[in-house]
């Protein structure tokens, strides 16, 4: 058979016949070495060298764990319930400062109590119905507000 060049083994799409050729000889030879890779692994040839790889590692990140856990603080428990009774305590402490009729800032009542008036927890105090703006201040509602709630 005559070689022929590359323009006349093109077809009439303009795919080169080369080009494809080459194409179909490295998707072959893909398909090949993974065939190579599962004719070793059943073997036992490949496997054995890396199983002992694997075991070596996986037993030296066993050991960084259980280092690393041993090194950690244990957690604390408790402090909650305590913290949470402390903040009740300072809400109502700010509901106390505030009056049912005369609107006040939350300036004026920060350095009634001594405290920072970024710091005193107004949002939720508003959001749940304790204190209602009112000219340019804030007035006590007339809900009812519990520092210690009842024990379930």
């Amino acid at each position: 058979m005559a070689a022929t060049s590359d323009s006349a083994a093109t077809n009439g799409h303009g795919n080169n016949g080369v080009a494809r050729i080459q194409k179909l000889l490295a998707f072959h030879e893909q398909a090949a070495a993974a065939i190579r890779l599962t004719l070793g692994l059943l073997s036992g040839q490949a496997s054995a060298a890396k199983t002992n790889g694997h075991a070596t590692t996986l037993a030296q990140a066993v050991a960084l764990d259980g280092a690393r856990a041993a090194k950690s603080k244990p957690k604390r428990k408790g402090g909650g319930a305590s913290r949470l009774r402390a903040q009740r305590a300072r809400s109502g402490a700010v509901l106390e400062a505030f009056d049912v009729k005369t609107p006040r800032t939350a300036a004026e009542v920060a350095a009634r109590l001594e405290m920072s008036h970024t710091r005193m927890g107004i949002g939720p105090l508003i959001r749940y119905g304790y204190l209602k703006r009112r000219r340019g201040g804030l007035v006590r509602t007339a809900k009812a507000y519990e520092v210690a709630r009842p024990s379930k």
